[in-house]
């Protein structure tokens, strides 16, 4: 299956913490928020209109990631992060559970229209 993300992804924010009457709270940033919701619309879109079904959990899966990014940025974002973001808004969407995924590459490149190419595969 392939899916096409428009606009820039936004890496996977690490988790905040801060504290009211004396308890602590963690919570996820609001732009990792904002982009994960939209990027799983787009997804469960994508995936109704070309028919396709949720892998089941019983078979691996392949993942390409391509992250394109602006050309005028210039603090390119880790890897790690934006492939963090993407899987975790893929799962329960294109396959049941992240420990599905045996094989991941990611690719950022740079100097195009903003949006992340995402190819899925059963192994």
């Amino acid at each position: 299956m392939e899916l096409i993300i428009p606009g820039a992804c936004v890496p996977k924010g690490r988790p905040r913490v801060t504290f009211q009457h004396g308890k602590a709270f963690a919570y996820t940033p609001k732009r990792t928020r904002e982009y994960a919701n939209l990027a799983k619309v787009v997804a469960i879109s994508q995936m109704n209109e070309a028919h396709y079904k949720i892998i089941p959990k019983d078979k691996p899966v392949r993942i390409l990631l391509e992250f394109y990014l602006n050309r005028k940025i210039t603090a390119v974002p880790d890897v790690a992060n934006l492939q963090a973001q993407i899987l975790d808004v893929l799962e329960g969407i294109c396959y049941e559970n992240d420990s599905q995924v045996t094989e991941v590459l990611s690719r950022k490149i740079k100097g195009s229209i903003p949006m992340t190419k995402i190819i899925i595969e059963e192994v």
